[in-house]
């Protein structure tokens, strides 16, 4: 029994490390990817550059309709204006990271040990599975229902929604003018 436990506690070690050490930066040097829904009801994908007074600087993909990448083109560097902005959504953050752990240490434990249970106890094993259950069920009602959604912004897009947006900014501070001249010279 305990050879089969020591297994158990290697094999969840060996699988979870692997998420201790992604490669996932925490701060970006570049601006967070974007998805931005016009009132005209087209949907385009870039990186937010800079959040401005009027406008959102961005450095969008060409051919991105539908928040979908029709076809690999060059950038296109473009101010939105904020009046002309339906939705803006920050791509990239999926907030589900605790499903691989609770899985791990709830699901495939609770099915262990009622099969287990009902082995050796001449039981029958529903109402076992059913108590073991239980817990799963609640920590994945508690995970969900606390799951932050992604950041997003619609209309209107007052100062407090602008300073927000500008956490996902390249240029949190906004651009001058000659750093914006610099890229609209940029090979396209």
């Amino acid at each position: 029994m305990n050879r089969y436990l020591f297994l158990a506690l290697g094999l969840s070690t060996a699988l979870t490390l692997p998420s201790c050490s992604t490669g996932i930066t925490l701060l970006n040097a570049g601006g967070d990817v974007m998805t931005v829904t016009m009132q005209s009801n087209i949907s385009y994908t870039g990186e937010l550059l800079a959040v401005e007074d009027t406008a959102l600087a961005c450095m969008l993909d060409q051919g991105s309709i539908g928040g979908m990448q029709t076809k690999q083109g060059p950038k296109r560097f473009v101010r939105l204006p904020y009046q002309q902005i339906d939705r803006l959504v920050i791509e990239g953050y999926s907030n589900r990271a605790w499903i691989l752990p609770v899985v791990l240490f709830e699901v495939v434990p609770g099915i262990l040990f009622a099969a287990e249970v009902a082995t050796n106890a001449h039981a029958v094993s529903e109402p076992i599975i059913a108590l073991t259950a239980i817990p799963l069920t609640i920590t994945i009602a508690g995970f969900a229902a606390t799951t932050p959604p992604k950041p997003a912004a619609e209309q209107p897009f007052t100062p407090d929604v602008r300073r927000e947006l500008q956490k996902y900014a390249r240029f949190p501070r906004g651009l001058t003018s000659t750093q914006w001249e610099e890229f609209l010279k940029a090979p396209k």
